[in-house]
């Protein structure tokens, strides 16, 4: 029969044993270690898309670094190459200095007129041309035929 009582009186707790208590803790324990290996199992579908993001990631990372390795063996090269090439311009330009001056016009003069008999045109021997708005000239018959 159910009895009804009526009152603030609580009701008494009967103690709980120390073998339930342990077996509570260990349903706790072991419903803890089920969750945390549905978590941490994964799919096979997504192990095999993550290894897959893992690959490519690691390839575009080692593409990248032997693309700056080659960048920077391209800019080493191009600096020697500036180097070399200023160091052929200060030789080009000294060989140019060295010859000029041991040009000297007044010898080549006296060594064209004396030694080779040459000398200035006559004003019958120069020939004068316009030159027109093309700045070039275009001749259509030989040279030849013009002195006779």
């Amino acid at each position: 029969m159910a009895s009804y009582v009526h009152g603030t009186a609580a009701y008494r707790v009967k103690p709980q044993t120390q073998k339930a208590s342990q077996k509570k803790k260990e349903k706790t324990v072991v419903k803890k270690k089920r969750h945390q290996k549905v978590k941490m199992s994964m799919d096979f579908g997504s192990l095999v898309y993550f290894s897959f993001a893992v690959i490519i990631s690691v390839c575009a990372c080692v593409c990248y670094l032997q693309l700056r390795a080659e960048v920077t063996q391209n800019m080493q090269t191009l600096a020697q190459m500036k180097a070399s090439l200023y160091d052929l311009e200060m030789d080009n330009n000294a060989m140019e200095s060295t010859i000029m001056m041991s040009i000297d016009l007044d010898k080549i003069k006296d060594i064209a007129m004396n030694e080779l008999g040459m000398m200035y045109p006559t004003p019958e021997q120069i020939i004068t041309y316009e030159i027109e708005e093309d700045n070039y000239m275009d001749v259509y018959v030989n040279i030849e035929e013009l002195e006779e």
